[in-house]
């Protein structure tokens, strides 16, 4: 359990963070704004105008860089300054890792047929047809994490289990209208 000392300082970094990632997000900057003597030493340039966060994304320009023309009123040097360079630099990286993970969550949830025989599905590579005969994945999910089982063969197994369902469901809706007559 957190005490509520230790809890307030996690709360005032969050907002000072998040308070200092919105100012970078907000303010825009111009070639002409004096930035060009502090990014020529890094090799790079402004041919239009950016935002802050826009600019610190680049691989060679620091949070020192953007830090040095921060308003006269702000704490310098800024406490956070590694955590918001940080999330700003990997902030594309990190939402694909978050696409990716509720990729996953929704693999896991797919259940596969039990005692499928891969065989039957010609378009899964020879390697996959393999792997997930010998293993047997229960879900979507474990199947796309098998060795050798790649993208497109979890695809595939999307494709047949989709028209599987269908199928199942189309052969329910003519079950229920002999059962009507």
């Amino acid at each position: 359990m957190v005490d509520d000392y230790r809890f307030r300082l996690f709360t005032e970094k969050q907002e000072a963070i998040n308070g200092e990632k919105n100012r970078l997000r907000k303010t825009r900057i111009y070639p002409e704004g004096g930035f060009e003597e502090l990014l020529a030493p890094l090799g790079e340039t402004l041919k239009q105008s950016v935002t802050l966060e826009e600019l610190l994304r680049r691989p060679r320009v620091p949070y020192s860089v953007i830090e040095s023309k921060a308003p006269a009123d702000s704490e310098k040097p800024f406490p956070f300054a590694l955590e918001v360079e940080t999330d700003v630099k990997y902030a594309g990286y990190i939402e694909r890792q978050k696409q990716q993970i509720e990729h996953t969550e929704k693999y896991d949830k797919v259940k596969l047929p039990e005692g499928f025989d891969y065989n039957e599905l010609k378009h899964l590579a020879k390697e996959a047809r393999e792997k997930l005969n010998r293993v047997r994945p229960q879900t979507l999910g474990q199947a796309a994490r098998i060795g050798g089982v790649s993208p497109a063969d979890v695809s595939v197994l999307m494709v047949f289990l989709e028209q599987r369902r269908r199928a199942q469901a189309e052969a329910g809706r003519r079950e229920e209208k002999v059962l009507q007559s």
